[in-house]
């Protein structure tokens, strides 16, 4: 794309934020096991 629009920069700025909100997402899910994990112990 040599010439974006607004719209697909916005799109992709959303797009960026988005993949931010999942990776946290998925590394909370990650530490909340980690720790009932340690609770069974």
């Amino acid at each position: 794309m040599a010439n974006p629009t607004p719209a697909t920069i916005l799109s992709e700025s959303a797009f960026a934020e988005n993949n931010k909100r999942c990776k946290n997402n998925v590394t909370t899910e990650v530490k909340q096991n980690e720790r009932k994990k340690q609770t069974k112990q």
